[in-house]
């Protein structure tokens, strides 16, 4: 139970870096991009990128519920 309330934590940040990349590419503010970036590792960031259409997808089955 634990070890998913974790994965659902790790989840959950995903998607908002997720949505603030997804804003921030949307209306380009390269300070604050660099700033939410400097926050992740590159491994984290590495292992982000191939989940981002995943998370997205994930987001709008529940927005759409």
């Amino acid at each position: 139970k634990v070890a998913s309330e974790a994965s659902i934590d790790r989840l959950q940040s995903l998607i908002k870096l997720c949505v603030s990349l997804c804003y921030l590419w949307m209306k380009p503010d390269r300070i604050k991009l660099l700033r939410l970036l400097s926050c992740y590792t590159l491994d984290q960031f590495s292992e982000f990128i191939p989940f981002c259409g995943k998370a997205l997808q994930i987001v709008l089955i529940v927005w759409n519920g």
